[in-house]
């Protein structure tokens, strides 16, 4: 047998509040303030609610709130319901405060990010020279750009690297990866394991890299497409990794 929407709401409620059947089941009208209920059935009451069911929908009332008489309707206790609403209380707070310590907990157990490079995180990117593309040149117009210093010498850079593809191939339409390295062209062509498969540039003048002021590598830098870094720093840093989930958030925060 089907179910209005209104019943198996109040069944929900029911079952969440650990209400019983109240021993009014139907009311013409009631009252609470200025307000007035129709065609009233109780679905359900505890010490110190009733849920009802009426013409306008489901409402949860507070007893405290209805007029003497009708609170007799309803075997309303004020010295129980205060002693309920209480103990509510003090279990919510507990709660909140049991929240607030497994919170902090967790951000002493996270250290700080550190930075090896300037910091650029909400400003525009320095510019980003390539003085040759070592295969084809990218599309960056309306793109994201995750531009990652590396070197052939590096290696967490080589480490990196695996999973720069990772990310070229899940974001692509979106993401633009690039590698840019100030070595030579033959150095950098002579890696062949692992292998890039994502956009490969270089710098020898180190331009970008001085601008930047990076003094570690690997360095990333997320830049959406107006040019603004949304992040930044040693792409696997613990506590601050740059992994897919971080990347698609920040593509969906600043596509919003």
């Amino acid at each position: 047998m089907n179910r209005s929407p209104s019943l198996l709401l109040a069944g929900l409620l029911i079952a969440l509040t650990g209400s019983v059947r109240a021993e009014v089941d139907r009311l013409p009208t009631l009252k609470v303030g200025s307000v007035t209920y129709t065609n009233v059935v109780v679905a359900s009451k505890n010490p110190t609610d009733i849920f009802i069911l009426h013409k306008g929908g489901v409402t949860n009332l507070k007893l405290k709130d209805l007029d003497p008489e009708t609170q007799k309707l309803f075997a309303y206790d004020r010295e129980k319901a205060d002693a309920l609403e209480k103990k509510r209380t003090e279990e919510m707070s507990d709660y909140q405060v049991a929240l607030g310590a497994a919170a902090a907990k967790k951000a002493a157990a996270t250290p700080p990010k550190e930075i090896w490079a300037k910091n650029f995180l909400g400003q525009k990117t320095p510019e980003l020279v390539v003085q040759k593309w070592l295969g084809a040149t990218p599309e960056i117009e309306g793109k994201f750009l995750l531009v990652t210093f590396w070197a052939t010498t590096s290696a967490p850079s080589l480490k990196a690297l695996p999973l720069l593809n990772s990310f070229h191939q899940k974001f692509s339409k979106d993401l633009v990866v690039i590698a840019l390295s100030d070595e030579n062209e033959e150095t950098v062509r002579a890696l062949t394991e692992p292998p890039i498969e994502f956009f490969s540039g270089i710098d020898p003048e180190e331009k970008t890299l001085k601008a930047a002021e990076v003094k570690a590598l690997p360095h990333a830098l997320l830049i959406d497409p107006s040019g603004i870094v949304r992040w930044e720093g040693f792409p696997s840093l613990e506590g601050h990794e740059l992994t897919e989930s971080v990347i698609q958030e920040l593509l969906g925060k600043v596509s919003k």
